[in-house]
């Protein structure tokens, strides 16, 4: 059996018997992972929503550049609304600066 393919189910399914006793039946997407062909055989055409997917090891150097890179640009569009909320703020203030020293406050 070595070195199997590892696949994902995932379909539509509803809450329940959750810790904080959730019993409505709130609409998520479910997920089980089959490591082993026969299990998904077993499972396989249950759901008419069931959709599934193969599970390929990463390349571990190329997806820590990809997260460098991507942590990277969250980072400076962060810095950049920042520097928007502040520049508007200045712009605020500046004005209601110039609003009292005209007396218009």
């Amino acid at each position: 059996m070595g070195n199997q393919p590892k696949y994902l189910k995932q379909y539509q399914g509803f809450t329940s018997g959750t810790p904080n006793g959730r019993e409505d039946g709130f609409p998520e997407t479910k997920s089980v992972v089959y490591t082993d062909i026969r299990d998904l055989a077993a499972a396989f055409g249950t759901r008419k929503d069931e959709r599934y997917f193969r599970i390929q090891e990463a390349d571990t150097e190329e997806l820590a550049l990809i997260v460098k890179d991507t942590k990277e640009a969250m980072l400076q569009e962060k810095q950049d609304a920042e520097r928007r909320r502040d520049l508007a703020e200045l712009k605020r203030l500046q004005e209601k600066l110039g609003n009292q020293e005209r007396g218009t406050d």
